[in-house]
């Protein structure tokens, strides 16, 4: 998992999977928090000895569903040891759906409005435990949503600087809050739709190509160079 180490974006899927309870991992010693955007999907299962997401990708904002599994951008199932999943900066999921099971230890996913988070159609699947949890009260918060009594779940129009004081908006193309108070589209956390040379946009200037897989902006150069494109000119 240190492959996500000082990652920023994964351009594709994060799957953490089939690790045995023998393998003794510890899991507290794994932190992601420069990871704010997956332009696919995120999938969890049979992975023993993980009681805590939490603090594991604590600044994720935005997982993209460009790419789905079975439908769906966000699993996690048959996770027998899990007992709290939250993300706290999360505030979006634009594609694909979520499906949580078979996890008897994990408590609050009620609490969640998994609506607010998923922007296409479709039903998520939520299968919530039997085991006797203490119910957040959400206190402090803006809405009955929360994914602890100690973090409340953001929704996208939660576009501020200061989430907890609710004090300046960013700019209209951030998403999740931006850094600094300048209203500037430079200062994103995550870009609500392309990022040109890191300024987000909604859409490419004439003179660059949009990758919306990668989710920014490409000069011609760029595009043979880093992606490997082969441009014919047309015969007159």
């Amino acid at each position: 998992m240190h492959l996500l180490d000082n990652c920023t974006v994964v351009t594709g899927y994060v799957m953490i999977t089939l690790i045995p309870i023998e393998q003794h991992c510890n899991f507290s010693n794994y932190s992601f928090p420069l990871l704010t955007e997956i332009t696919e999907f995120m999938i969890f299962t049979e992975v023993r000895g993980m009681a805590n997401i939490t603090e594991m990708f604590p600044n994720l904002a935005v997982i993209r569903g460009r790419r789905l599994f079975l439908n769906y951008a966000l699993g996690v199932t048959s996770m027998y040891d899990l007992e709290q999943l939250a993300f706290p900066q999360l505030v979006a999921i634009q594609r694909g759906q979520v499906y949580i099971g078979n996890c008897p230890q994990l408590c609050n996913i009620d609490r969640v409005n998994w609506d607010l988070l998923t922007l296409s159609r479709g039903d998520n699947h939520i299968i919530a435990a039997g085991k006797n949890c203490s119910t957040p009260v959400c206190k402090g918060c803006t809405s009955s949503y929360c994914w602890s009594n100690i973090y409340c779940q953001r929704s996208l129009n939660e576009n501020v600087v200061n989430p907890q004081a609710n004090i300046n908006t960013c700019h209209e193309e951030c998403l999740g809050g931006c850094h600094g108070d300048s209203g500037s589209a430079a200062d994103c956390a995550v870009c609500r739709g392309l990022s040109d040379a890191g300024v987000c946009v909604k859409s490419c200037p004439k003179n660059k190509y949009a990758l919306e897989h990668f989710q920014r902006c490409y000069t011609k150069d760029e595009c043979v160079t880093k992606h490997g494109f082969v441009f014919r000119s047309r015969s007159a």
